[in-house]
Formats: structure tokens, C-alpha cells, sequence
């Protein structure tokens, strides 16, 4: 996606003012890959793309894995709101995900602005109730993203122990 091609083209960037050669960097690009819970494709599942992005705890980040993805997303969202603006989180998901699927404490308080700006929203309880309740919203072609835009800690340890959660 966009995303990794964006933050690999300043990696290099960076590498090549500290000295770098040309040639050595252009041989690693084809030894890359990517980091768990970061955008990360889990693959197609019954015909739909999965992506965990487990490791977005703000809006910001779950909104540039909207922006890097193609149509037809339905988003998994929630966890403990930190206090940051969401307003431009919503608005992409507006444009870009056909349902958004919000958990844990933020989701009552989330849904309604994500309603409010014409995003069709369900909420419930847990990572595994929103992981059950996209799978039925969605089908063959469509993508299933994991990106929670909030701190893991109203439920689990931490974001990777969120993140397992919806892999199982």
C-alpha cells in the first residue's frame, strides 16, 4: 500500500544522506518486509482482504491505513479514547469505509459522531464480537481492516495483546 511506500522512500532518503550508496539500498528494498500490526495483510479470508493494524492507538494512524487502502473497507475500531480529535478519522471513513464496527469504552461516545456524519456504525462490547459482526457485513472483494485509533488499555495489556485478540 501507499502507506509502506511513503515511509519506505524516506527511509531510504535518510539512509541515503547519511551515505548510503545507491546500489546497496535498491538491493535491500527487495529484502524488506513488513511489521507486524502495522498495516500488515493477513491475507485473503473467504474471499476478503484482512489487515491488522493493531498498532494504531490514534485516530491519525487509523486514518492513514484508511487513506492507503482501496474502497469497499469496513473498519474495526475502539479501545480507550485518548484525547485527541477524531473528526478527521471520521470524515475519511465517510468517504472510504462502507461500515465501521466500534468496541471497547469508546464506542458509544464515537459512534454517535460517526453517525452523525453519515457513516453507517454498529457498536459492541469486544475485539471478538466486532471481528464476528464484520465478517457478516462483509463479502467476497471486500476488506476487513483492524485499526483501532485508541489505547488498548480499557481490555487488554497492550496493543499487541488487542491485536492477538483479533487474530484468534
Amino acid at each position: 500500500p501507499l502507506f509502506q511506500r511513503e515511509n519506505i522512500l524516506l527511509a531510504l532518503g535518510a539512509a541515503r544522506l547519511l551515505g548510503a550508496s545507491a546500489k546497496a539500498l535498491a538491493a535491500s528494498v527487495q529484502t524488506l518486509g513488513g511489521l507486524s500490526h502495522r498495516l500488515e495483510d493477513l491475507g485473503e479470508i473467504a474471499g476478503r482482504r484482512v489487515y491488522d493494524n493493531g498498532v494504531s492507538t490514534t485516530p491519525d494512524s487509523t486514518r492513514s491505513a484508511l487513506l492507503a487502502l482501496q474502497d469497499r473497507v469496513t473498519l474495526l475500531a475502539g479501545g480507550e479514547a485518548k484525547s485527541l480529535p477524531i473528526d478527521a478519522l471520521v470524515e475519511t471513513a465517510r468517504e472510504r469505509a462502507r461500515h465501521v464496527v466500534l468496541f471497547g469504552a469508546a464506542a458509544d461516545t464515537w459512534a454517535e459522531v460517526f453517525r452523525g456524519a453519515g457513516c453507517s456504525c454498529e457498536v459492541v462490547e469486544t475485539v471478538r464480537e466486532a471481528t464476528a459482526l464484520a465478517w457478516s457485513l462483509t463479502e467476497a472483494g471486500d476488506v476487513v481492516l483492524f485499526s483501532p485509533a485508541a489505547a488498548s488499555f480499557d481490555a487488554y495489556k497492550n496493543f499487541r495483546a488487542r491485536a492477538m485478540d483479533f487474530r484468534a
